[in-house]
């Protein structure tokens, strides 16, 4: 597996009914590009805002270390 770096763009509705394009980067560990598109579309699923997957690239992060 590798990590993939996903940028996403959000289409956010304000309260003043404007809409306004937001991106966010995802890290995704995955066996491939279409796997990790597969992963970022299944965690967005629930998202009200309406996404477009943009770019799907792999990372030169070599580990993720959680440890507090």
């Amino acid at each position: 597996m590798s990590f993939y770096i996903a940028k996403v763009q959000f289409e956010i509705t304000h309260d003043n009914g404007k809409v306004k394009k937001q991106g966010r980067t995802y890290m995704v560990n995955a066996v491939s590009v279409t796997d990790a598109e597969v992963q970022v579309n299944k965690y967005l699923s629930t998202c009200v805002d309406p996404f477009e997957v943009k770019t799907i690239s792999e990372s030169k992060i070599v580990d993720y270390i959680n440890e507090q």
